[in-house]
């Protein structure tokens, strides 16, 4: 106010309060408390939380009557209508709107902490519409949240201590809403392009693991079984020749011992000893032949053993035994069940001697067997 001072005779102007040139008092007062918080360690990001990605009960603490709230239910309608919300109503300006805000956080907290995340704000205004959300109760209460927080005050220009402790910050509540909700038509274009992908994956595989099966099918050991077992056959005929070698080779040996042993005797002319040794070549003569001729035996079972397992895994002689191989004529797949093919669906049958076409006319599944 204007005043005198009557003894000097000057002019005086009187100030009732002063504020600092440039920010003023509220200006102040938010950079002391961030500054405060911030040594605290209230807005470190690793102390932040993920938001869901699909969350499906949200709680929001704003005015239920603002123009805030009802952005945020139009948005989160239109993208995603099957969401549970419930509305804490709460002051947001004003004396009492600070507790009120703090009140409401800690309440959904204690009561609903099944929650998946938390929308606290309200629409825009000027810096003392706002302040509410600038006060250190509120941002303690949202430090203290078990439940993750967005926080969505104002315009997109507009920021706020809350802003800085919540979990994530939203430029508006319609942001928040678009943040926290999914658009129900995007999730559906994601899971079909991930079933397309899954299905690409198992025909992969599948193609790959037929080919490999028609690769063991067209090797030798089932498209030329008789070849093999020649070849066995005559590894066979080569090693009896070689045995028998080695035994004309070993009787020659045996000879020229006979011969030199009979003619020492013959020097000697001992008659007796001459018929026991002869005795003792003949026994080992035996010895010999039965010795050769059960090594042959054991060769010759070992070449029957062979034959019969060569036999017994030819699929000609499965087929020889009255079985069957199917195909169905519309995807050439081998039929495993009947479930495989409908009534009238054309099938091929591979027999032991040719192949037979047919028209299926009814199908049955036995009792007790499950596909």
């Amino acid at each position: 106010r204007a005043s005198l001072y009557p003894q000097r005779g000057r002019f005086q102007l009187i100030a009732q309060w002063i504020e600092p040139k440039g920010a003023g008092a509220l200006q102040l007062a938010f950079e002391q408390l961030k500054k405060k918080l911030e040594a605290e360690g209230l807005f470190a990001q690793e102390r932040k939380r993920p938001i869901p990605p699909l969350p499906q009960k949200i709680g929001v603490v704003t005015s239920p009557t603002g123009a805030a709230i009802k952005d945020m239910l139009t948005v989160i309608n239109r993208r995603f209508a099957n969401v549970h919300i419930l509305i804490y109503p709460a002051k947001v300006q004003g004396e009492g709107a600070k507790e009120e805000i703090a009140a409401g956080i800690e309440y959904l907290n204690e009561n609903y902490p099944d929650f998946d995340v938390l929308l606290v704000g309200r629409g825009g205004g000027s810096i003392e519409d706002l302040w509410a959300f600038n006060e250190e109760v509120v941002a303690r209460a949202i430090a203290s949240s078990k439940i993750p927080v967005i926080s969505c005050v104002g315009h997109e220009i507009d920021f706020t201590i809350a802003d800085f402790v919540a979990d994530l910050r939203a430029p508006t509540p319609s942001a928040a809403a678009e943040l926290v909700v999914k658009n129900k038509v995007e999730l559906q274009a994601q899971l079909l392009n991930a079933l397309k992908r899954l299905d690409q994956n198992i025909q992969s595989t599948f193609n790959f693991i037929s080919e490999k099966l028609k690769g063991i099918i067209r090797s030798s050991i089932f498209s030329r079984p008789q070849e093999i077992l020649d070849q066995q056959s005559q590894n066979l005929d080569y090693a009896q020749e070689k045995l028998n070698q080695l035994f004309n080779a070993l009787l020659e040996r045996k000879g020229a011992t006979v011969q030199l042993m009979y003619s020492k005797i013959s020097l000697f002319s001992p008659k007796s000893i001459l018929d026991e040794r002869t005795k003792y070549l003949e026994l080992e003569l035996q010895k010999l032949n039965r010795a050769e001729q059960e090594r042959l035996a054991r060769f010759k079972d070992q070449l029957l053993a062979g034959a019969g397992k060569l036999e017994a895994l030819s699929p000609l002689a499965v087929l020889a035994r009255g079985y069957a191989i199917a195909w169905s004529l519309k995807d050439g797949k081998i039929l495993k069940s009947a479930q495989d093919v409908c009534k009238n669906d054309s099938i091929r049958i591979k027999l032991h001697a040719g192949e037979v076409r047919a028209l299926v006319q009814a199908t049955e599944i036995p009792e007790g067997v499950h596909e």
